[in-house]
């Protein structure tokens, strides 16, 4: 009996911590830190990391109600890289291009 209870409350609190976050506790970064990401990897000056922000809370709003529809998600994505890429010389934007090809697309699978 002893170990049935034990086993049950094991599963209650399995099933406990993985309804408290959907991401595996992990926030998405803020602004900042993403901007603060892109000024070391694309040797960004500070004119370009002030740029960047300005851009990125430009599209702050659109994008989190882009969640709701892909095709919208993807104009507003489109328009906001086409702005970045603006701002960027021609080897910024080739690290960029690196940049976005090792980030993680899309939804894991069960999250």
């Amino acid at each position: 009996m002893k170990r049935f209870m034990m086993i049950t409350a094991l599963c209650c609190i399995g099933l406990a911590m993985h309804g408290q976050g959907k991401r595996g506790g992990q926030q998405k970064p803020s602004i900042e830190e993403r901007t603060e990401r892109a000024k070391k990897e694309l040797s960004l000056s500070n004119e370009q990391a002030d740029q960047w922000i300005a851009i990125h809370k430009k599209y702050e709003k659109d994008l989190q109600t882009a969640r709701e529809s892909r095709e919208q998600g993807k104009k507003v994505f489109d328009k906001l890289d086409a702005e970045l890429r603006a701002i960027l010389d021609d080897d910024q934007k080739s690290r960029f291009t690196e940049m976005q090809k090792k980030r993680p697309r899309g939804r894991k699978p069960g999250g």
